[in-house]
Order: structure tokens, then C-alpha cells, then sequence
């Protein structure tokens, strides 16, 4: 993961939620004009949070089983991130029922 590589870890539930809202900035002129037929903000705001969610699971299981010793690797900070993302308070913990069917 780019934010892992670049040391850069807490800037992911910043990055994810800015795509998750996918609200433009009153200065931002649009992609509209780029592209013969643009997808809504709607139909991007869906698209980035079906794969966002499948990030967010994968990383989730990784740092799971790193937690248990079948795996290393610097994603133990993801669940904070999707803890936030998703209104859980910081102290919650993730429940095996978030990591089903991913």
C-alpha cells in the first residue's frame, strides 16, 4: 500500500473519506468537460466505497492475522482508520462480523 510505503499510514482515513464523500470544492471546475459521458458524483461516490470497503476488509483480515502471528506487514493502523470511517469511537474494537463476506 502506497501510504505504508511512504510513512505516510494516517493519511489513508483522510484520503478514504475525501473519495467515500466525493464533494467537490467550490473552486474545483469539474471533470465534466474532460469526458464524453461522465459518471455521477453518485456513481463514483458508490464506486469508491464498494472498493474502498474491499481495501479496508483485506487489510483488516491482514492485520488480523498478523496480530496472531500468521503474518506480517504495517497494517495494524487500518483498523483505527476504518474504525473512524465508519463512526466506530477510537477504543471500539472491530468484530469478526465486519470481516464476513468480504
Amino acid at each position: 500500500m502506497v501510504f505504508a510505503k511512504l510513512g505516510i499510514l494516517p493519511k489513508f482515513a483522510i484520503a478514504s473519506t475525501r473519495l467515500r464523500k466525493c464533494v467537490p470544492l467550490v473552486s474545483d471546475e469539474g471533470y465534466e468537460q474532460l469526458l464524453t459521458h461522465p459518471p455521477s458524483l453518485q456513481t463514483m461516490r458508490e464506486y469508491f466505497n464498494e472498493a474502498l470497503d474491499k481495501v479496508e476488509v483485506t487489510l483488516a483480515k491482514s492485520a488480523f492475522a498478523r496480530l496472531a502471528g500468521r503474518s506480517t506487514g504495517p497494517v495494524g493502523w487500518v483498523l483505527h482508520a476504518a474504525q473512524l470511517d465508519r463512526g466506530h469511537r477510537r477504543d471500539e474494537a472491530v468484530t469478526g462480523r465486519e470481516l464476513k463476506n468480504p
